[in-house]
C-alpha cells in the first residue's frame, strides 16, 4: 500500500455515524499527567522550512491551499505529516496554519526526521460564521491524494501521520480510516461523543486541564473504548490553543512556551514508541 493508492471518498456522515460493536479487548493505555517545567527550545537547527501553495479540486471547484513544509536536515523517510489547524472562522481570525503551537508541532515531526506540511484552508460554510467540516474533511482527502504528486521533497512518502489541533483533529481522525495512515495526533480533540473504537492506528491526544470544549468529559475513561494504541498527555492550565493565561486574563507567555513545549516532548515520545522516528 502507498499513498500513491486513490483515496476512497467515504460519506462524512456515515463516517461520524460509524460504528462497531463493543470489544472486551482494552486499548494499551497510557496517561502522562505532565507537572515540571521543560527547557524551551528557541532554536531549531536540524530542519529547514518552505512555503508554496497545492490546488485541489473538490466537488468540481478549486482551491488553492497555502501550506509551509518543515522538513529534516537529514535523513529520508518514507512517512510524511498533515497537519491541520482548527477552526478559524470569523470569531477565530487567528486559526490557520501559522499558530505558534501548529508551528512548534512542526518542529517536532521535523526533528524526529519527518516531514510535516501545515496548511490553511477555512473552509467557511455558506452562511459565513461555520465551519464547513464536511468540506475540510474532502480538502484533507484531497491533499493527501495529491500531495506527494505536487510537492517534489514528498515523493517516495508511502504513509501518512495525520495531525490537528480541535476541528483538525476531528477530520484528521475521520481520515485516518484510509489505508494510507499509519498515526493520528489529536490536540486539543473537542469531540469525544465520535465512536472511538473507528480508529485503527495508533493515536495520541493532548489536551489542556483547562480546555473549557473538554470540560465534564472523561478523557481517560472514553480512550479506554479504543482498540488502537492510544496514548494520552495532559497538560496542567493550558486551554484550547495550548496557550497558558494570568488570571487577569492575559497569556502567560513563558508558561505556554513550556507547555507547547510539553506538546513537543510528547509527539516526540509517540513517535519513538511506534518506531516511527528516523534515526
Amino acid at each position: 500500500m502507498t499513498a500513491s493508492e486513490p483515496v476512497k471518498n467515504v460519506s462524512f456522515k456515515t463516517l461520524v455515524e460509524f460504528t462497531r460493536k463493543a470489544s472486551n479487548r482494552f486499548t494499551t493505555f497510557l496517561l502522562f499527567q505532565t507537572t515540571g517545567d521543560v527547557v524551551y527550545n528557541v532554536l531549531y537547527e536540524h530542519m529547514s522550512t518552505r512555503d508554496g501553495i497545492l490546488s485541489v479540486v473538490v466537488d468540481r471547484t478549486t482551491h488553492y491551499v497555502p501550506y509551509t513544509l518543515s522538513l529534516p536536515a537529514t535523513g529520508l523517510s518514507r512517512r510524511a505529516v498533515i497537519l491541520s489547524h482548527g477552526g478559524g472562522g470569523p470569531q477565530n481570525p487567528g486559526g490557520d496554519k501559522d499558530m505558534s503551537c501548529l508551528e512548534q508541532v512542526s518542529c517536532a515531526f521535523a526533528e524526529a526526521g519527518i516531514p510535516c506540511l501545515r496548511y490553511t484552508f477555512k473552509g467557511i460554510a455558506k452562511d459565513g460564521m461555520h465551519i464547513d467540516r464536511e468540506l475540510r474533511y474532502k480538502v484533507l482527502l484531497a491533499i493527501m491524494t495529491n500531495a506527494f504528486r505536487n510537492v517534489p521533497e514528498l515523493q517516495g512518502i508511502i504513509q501518512w501521520i495525520l495531525a490537528g489541533l480541535s476541528v483538525g483533529g476531528v477530520i484528521s481522525m475521520l481520515a485516518s480510516l484510509q489505508k494510507q495512515v499509519c498515526g493520528l495526533v489529536c490536540i486539543s480533540f473537542p469531540d469525544f461523543h465520535i465512536p472511538l473504537d473507528a480508529v485503527t492506528v495508533p493515536t495520541i491526544f493532548i489536551s489542556g486541564k483547562q480546555d473549557p470544549m473538554c470540560a465534564g468529559v472523561d478523557i481517560a475513561s472514553r480512550l479506554r473504548l479504543m482498540k488502537a494504541p492510544a496514548m494520552l498527555t495532559v497538560i496542567p492550565r493550558a486551554r484550547h490553543r495550548m496557550e497558558i493565561r494570568h488570571r487577569n486574563g492575559k497569556v502567560d507567555v513563558g508558561a505556554t512556551r513550556r507547555a507547547t513545549a510539553i506538546v513537543k516532548q510528547a509527539i516526540t515520545h509517540f513517535l519513538k514508541a511506534h518506531e516511527m522516528v528516523v534515526r
